[in-house]
């Protein structure tokens, strides 16, 4: 709905024919097919919730009707009206109104859900200005959208929720460098701005489920979260130390046995043999006493905590440059590049100028 209402072209005459040389591929429709496109998207969406809440196959909401109708007249006479398409705008303004309410009201989880959507492809409009991109990334803006995000992590699918919160704070805090001091960038808001509609698509696409956020991990990635997993353990493992004040007399007197052991005359050989088994057995003793204490703790905390470091992994790959990290060619896949080559096409979508007959 953001897109058919702010960034496709609405059509001033009727669309020009296809080239009979070949079928046309998304990137090639005119504006009026977009359109359609996007009113047939809410119809399937629409259609599918109502099949999920149990409304009666013969009832049909026909939210799009009023819209598809100001669209017909939009090209009607091929004359360009203005006030035919501002009357289609208008009705996209009403379809956008009756689906916020209609889907709330079938779930609050699916209105919740519209209005990400919605303000994601807003924040995440192509080719903005340096202006239109701070109130874009203004704190309030991502907090609702961060407030979403969580409410409705548990329905989406796996890290997606967290990947994207991150990164949307990673894009806040890049947003707003600029302004702070220098960068070795010359144009970083231009920059910034270029690649924010390829990174809107890949949070669109991670949220929707057509892209998992571990199918863009890389075996380093997976190495990364498991070295800062085992950082974890090692902290765990010293926060449970401090909670045992009574093993540093149990050292204490493990160093007094072993400078005992050194000063008492006898033989080298058993000296050597007896601190060897007094400072085994020590620490033998006090790791079942830790891992007595750790292991029940550890096998809490393992599920929520590889999570963590899953969802960290992810908020990095899902960050397209110059923001995130630049990845190999190699891992870029098909989606994203079409996904970046549909937002161009879309956005650049022009009518078709008249001709003298």
């Amino acid at each position: 709905m953001e897109e058919l209402f702010s960034r496709f072209e609405v059509p001033e005459r009727p669309p020009r024919a296809y080239d009979l040389a070949s079928l046309p591929g998304l990137s090639k429709l005119t504006s009026y097919d977009w359109q359609r496109l996007g009113m047939d998207q809410v119809d399937f969406v629409v259609g599918q919730v109502t099949a999920r809440v149990g409304t009666p196959a013969a009832v049909s909401l026909n939210l799009t009707t009023d819209a598809r109708s100001k669209l017909e007249a939009s090209i009607e006479g091929g004359d360009g009206t203005a006030s035919r398409r501002e009357e289609y705008r208008a009705a996209l303004s009403n379809l956008h109104v009756n689906l916020l309410v209609s889907l709330t009201a079938a779930n609050s989880s699916y209105g919740k859900a519209y209005g990400l959507g919605r303000a994601l492809a807003d924040t995440t409009c192509p080719h903005q200005t340096p202006d239109q991109l701070a109130k874009s990334f203004k704190s309030h803006r991502i907090s609702q959208l961060c407030v979403w995000l969580d409410e409705l992590a548990s329905l989406l699918p796996d890290h997606a929720a967290r990947a994207v919160e991150q990164s949307l704070h990673r894009w806040q805090l890049a947003v707003a460098a600029p302004a702070d001091g220098p960068t070795t960038d010359p144009r970083p808001i231009e920059s910034l701005a270029a690649a924010l509609g390829r990174q809107g698509a890949l949070w669109r696409g991670v949220l929707a489920g057509d892209k998992l956020c571990t199918d863009l991990l890389t075996p380093q990635d997976y190495l990364c979260a498991a070295d800062r997993l085992a950082r974890h353990y090692a902290d765990l493992v010293g926060r449970v130390l401090r909670t045992m004040p009574w093993l540093l007399l149990l050292l204490l007197l493990l160093v007094a046995i072993v400078l005992l052991l050194v000063f008492i005359p006898g033989s080298a050989v058993a000296r050597t043999a007896t601190g060897v088994a007094a400072i085994a057995g020590t620490f033998s003793g006090i790791w079942k006493v830790i891992r007595t204490r750790v292991t029940p703790i550890a096998a809490q905390l393992e599920r929520p905590l590889w999570g963590n470091e899953l969802n960290t992994a992810a908020a990095e790959a899902v960050t397209v440059p110059p923001v995130g990290t630049p990845q190999d060619p190699a891992r870029e896949t098909a989606y994203e590049q079409v996904a970046a080559e549909v937002i161009t096409a879309a956005t650049q979508a022009q009518p078709i100028p008249s001709t003298d007959s």
